[in-house]
């Protein structure tokens, strides 16, 4: 069918295409249908067949056994009178007719003979054979054999007539249906067509009537969702109406107030708008030049070729100037021409192609740029001699880092054998005038080195090149160390050395250990330098904790000379001291207090002092370190409980009887103090007398009246197995040790007390008396047994040489020497050794270059590797890099203590 005789109403097309669909399911349900009921009436028609030939088969049997035919032929005349039955016929077993009643067309039956013969089946089971318009059932006689065959012959027509009626009837269903769903359809579509045509009716008017609204009484939910749509769309196009019209009122404000020159021209190059900048710039009115050719605002060249590259872009599409912001000339109505940048741009509207240019007048800028080329030659000028200036200064501080350099090495190595061998001889047996020379040219030494180091922080600083560490370290074991090491300055002067650590002060931290070392180091060495009685005090207390970081403040406290208010700023400038005449007095360069001060900065803190002169001073400084699981792990601290235990404090000094009391008591310790021996003995008494007896006794050496020791004597006269320790301000002399044994004390220790010897041997006391054992023991520790090793040492100096050779007189160690790396190398691939002690600056071949050669053999002979040691003059932090890098274990800047060299060759060779 031809789509132009289809409907063109859309209700009509939905009702057509409804009743179409409707008629093809009616259709195909109705031919479904009959199918179905025709093969069940053929179904029930085969059932008749089979029991009436099977009621035929049982009777007849009886009546052949006895030859009685003419019953035969009753029985099946009498059948054959059933509706639709077309034939009954009895044969033998081999297909001869029997007998033979047929049914005829008017219902009427009668027996027939025929010589036919039929072919019965092969089965001796019941048969069904169906043609189209009937059915034979073969059904066999059985007796003790096959007798013959019954066949029934059935009509199947009554199940086409049957399928015929459903057809037709299903035909006029589908007619009515179809007819009346039209009907209705086209009834129920009239309001929603209406609502259609509403909508289509405001839709045509749309673009027109803007804003307008349309409404539909009770439409359904997608007329509505379309009618909502609409409404929207309205609103849309009037707010876009509206913004067009606000946006050409904006562009004309734009155009009109605009400070660039705008002028649009056609294809015919005449001008059809001019704005007010554009006025000013060219001194014309708007109503001089439009409808003029553009070409009257230039002067020649441009003019011509204004003209050619318009024809030419128009004719080929070829751009010159279209898109091209560039400088020209313009000319004014005068006739006075002028620099501009002009930009052209092409736009289409319903009139055809449109130009629009951009013009500024750049007169000024040229006039700037002119006078900004004039200011950066003269710019470049001075760079360059700031370059060369540049380049001058870093010549100079290359050469003062090379200067550096070279001094501390040169200065290092005479002095790393005067201090060794002061230190030498310090050990050795000399009289009280000869230790007295021995320790001023030691101490000498020891404060030009300090010197030394000073000046090397400070070129550091100033380079940049100084960092801080960023490791796990144990805060107690740093507190002490400094102790350690200040204490024989202290007590030369025999002042009183005490470290008081907070019990909240986190140890385990995360920070530059040397680097707060050497900041303590500096003020308890100008405490001990401008203190000439009473004590010093370093105490650490927490300012702030959290769980990643911990604020620090350090104090050192002093009973020295004090410093003036006035002077206070003054000591924290590079090589500055309070007054000119102390550097006479004390020493010193001035420099401690700057390079302090400058690392406490670097960790996040700060440094100052309060003092009044005569009154003593207190330096503090606050520093920020990091907390971390991995350091606690590391830092190994040991609990002690000494509940139930008395222990006596017996100092002169109130600071250390205030700290021990406080330490004691944080172990659940009871503490007694005693200001002198004679309040000791009293209060030990009174002890003994209440049944409370005194576990352990601390006793201070120096005291006023009756010492430590002789207060021992006196206590180990009635209690001789009471634990006693003595606590010195000096290293003790042999007699004093003596002494000690004779007494059978405990031990002794120096001040600063270390909290970890002090609880190590309070326990091993304690433990002590409780098993009863009355021996005694001293404390002075003995040098760790040493593995003897052979160890090759390569070193060019002489001096440095026979140092080395006494540092190790003593030691079960077999040293071999080798004047330059090339040399070592040579001695060292034929012989197994231990150790290597490495110098680093030597002819012929350095200590880095042999250190390398030394490791790169190792590694092709894959011989074991052998720690090396370097020994250098140079203490800059790059030469101990340099050093790692090498393959070094282990680095020593010179001078060398002796100590600190056998306790790193102890732990390398561990």
């Amino acid at each position: 069918m031809s789509h132009r005789l289809f409907p063109k109403r859309l209700g009509t097309q939905i009702a057509l295409i409804i009743s179409l669909l409707l008629c093809l399911l009616i259709t195909i349900y109705t031919w479904h249908s009959t199918i179905i009921n025709k093969n069940r009436i053929n179904l029930a028609i085969n059932r008749q067949a089979e029991i009436m030939a099977n009621s035929i088969a049982s009777l007849t049997i009886g009546y052949m056994l006895t030859d009685d035919f003419a019953a035969i032929e009753s029985l099946l005349l009498r059948n054959a009178k059933a509706p639709d039955v077309i034939s009954i016929t009895i044969t033998d077993h081999q297909g001869e007719v029997i007998s033979q009643v047929v049914q005829k067309e008017d219902s009427t039956v009668r027996a027939v003979f025929t010589a036919e013969k039929l072919t019965p089946p092969i089965s001796s089971k019941p048969v069904s054979e169906q043609l189209t318009d009937k059915v034979s059932i073969w059904h066999p006689l059985f007796d003790t054999s096959l007798l013959g065959w019954v066949k029934v012959q059935y009509s199947l027509q009554a199940g086409e007539q049957i399928q015929n009626q459903l057809l037709l009837n299903a035909l006029i269903a589908g007619l009515i249906l179809m007819t009346s769903s039209t009907l209705l359809i086209l009834l129920f579509m009239k309001p929603y067509m209406t609502y259609l045509s509403k909508i289509t009716e405001f839709s045509g008017k749309l673009t027109n009537n803007t804003g307008e609204q349309l409404a539909l009484k009770d439409p359904p939910l997608e007329i509505a969702k379309l009618t909502k749509a609409l409404n929207k769309t309205s609103l849309i196009l009037q707010a876009q109406n509206q913004s067009l019209i606000a946006s050409e009122t904006r562009t004309r404000t734009i155009i009109t107030s605009s400070v660039s020159a705008i002028i649009l021209i056609n294809e015919d190059k005449i001008i059809e708008l001019f704005n007010p900048a554009a006025e000013k710039i060219f001194n014309y009115h708007e109503d001089e030049v439009l409808g003029q050719p553009v070409t009257i605002l230039m002067p020649e060249p441009y003019k011509s070729k204004h003209d050619q590259f318009v024809n030419n872009y128009i004719r080929t599409g070829t751009k010159k100037i279209i898109g091209i912001g560039r400088e020209v000339v313009g000319k004014r109505k005068d006739g006075s021409l002028f620099p501009m940048d002009l930009a052209v741009s092409e736009m289409f509207v319903e009139t055809g192609r449109m130009f629009v240019g951009l013009i500024t007048d750049i007169t000024q800028r040229k006039q700037n740029e002119m006078n900004l080329k004039t200011a950066q030659s003269q710019l470049e000028e001075k760079n360059k001699i700031l370059a060369e200036t540049a380049e001058q200064a870093k010549a100079a501080s290359r050469a003062k880092s090379d200067f550096l350099a070279s001094m501390s090495h040169e200065i290092r190595t005479p002095m790393n054998a005067i201090i060794g061998m002061a230190e030498l001889l310090g050990e050795s047996e000399l009289t009280d005038e000869q230790s007295q020379y021995v320790n001023t040219f030691k101490n000498a030494g020891e404060n030009l080195l300090s010197i030394i180091n000073d000046i090397l922080d400070i070129s550091k600083i100033e380079s940049g090149n100084f960092a801080l560490e960023n490791i796990c370290f144990d805060l107690q074991e740093v507190i002490e160390r400094v102790g350690e090491v200040m204490a024989m300055r202290a007590h030369q002067k025999k002042l009183e050395l005490i470290n008081n650590i907070d019990p909240e002060v986190p140890i385990a931290l995360v920070g530059d250990p040397t680097r707060l070392r050497q900041v303590i180091v500096n003020l308890i060495g100008n405490a001990i330098k401008f203190t000439q009685h009473g004590e010093i005090l370093l105490s650490v207390k927490c300012r702030s904790i959290t769980e990643t970081q911990a604020e620090l403040l350090f104090s050192v406290t002093d009973t020295g000379i004090g410093i003036p208010r006035e002077q206070q700023k003054l000591i924290f400038e590079k090589f500055s001291q309070a007054d000119t005449s102390t550097t006479r007095k004390y020493g010193g360069t001035g420099l401690g207090l700057s390079i302090s001060q400058q690392i406490v900065e670097m960790m996040q803190g700060r440094l100052q002092v309060k003092s009044k002169p005569g009154a003593g001073s207190t330096f503090s400084f606050t520093a920020r370190f990091g907390i971390s699981d991995i350091c606690k792990e590391s830092v190994k601290t040991t609990d002690i409980d000494l509940d139930n235990h008395r222990i006596m404090v017996v100092d002169d000094n109130a600071t250390n009887r205030m700290i021990l009391n406080k330490t004691l008591s944080t172990w659940n310790a009871e503490v007694i103090e005693a200001e002198n021996a004679e309040q000791g003995l009293i209060k030990l008494a009174a002890a003994n007398q209440a049944g409370r007896p005194v576990s352990l006794m601390l006793l201070d050496f120096n005291m006023p009246g009756m010492n430590g020791l002789d207060m021992a004597e006196t206590i180990k006269q009635q209690a001789k197995t009471l634990p006693i320790i003595i606590l010195s301000s000096s290293d003790a002399r042999i007699d004093n040790i003596t002494r000690i044994k004779e007494l059978k004390l405990f031990g002794y220790t120096t001040k600063p007390v270390k909290l970890s010897a002090l609880k190590s041997m309070i326990m091993t006391a304690l433990q002590m008396k409780s098993s009863e054992k009355t021996a005694t023991k001293d404390k002075v520790s003995a040098a760790p047994q040493m593995r003897p090793l052979t160890i090759l040492i390569a070193e060019d100096n002489v001096d440095n040489r026979n140092l080395l050779t006494a540092y190790f007189k003593n030691t079960p160690h077999a040293l071999e020497f080798a004047e330059n790396g090339k040399i070592a190398v040579d001695i060292f691939k034929n012989k197994r050794y231990d150790l290597v002690l490495m110098d680093i600056e030597m002819p012929e071949m350095d200590g880095y270059t042999a250190t390398r050669t030394i490791r790169r053999w190792e590694r092709e002979t894959q011989a074991k590797k052998t720690p090396i040691i370097a020994l250098t003059a140079h203490a800059l932090k790059e030469h101990e890099l340099a050093s790692a890098e090498a393959g070094c274990d282990g680095h020593m800047a010179k001078p060398i203590k002796k100590a600190a060299l056998l306790d790193m060759i102890q732990k390398i060779t561990e």
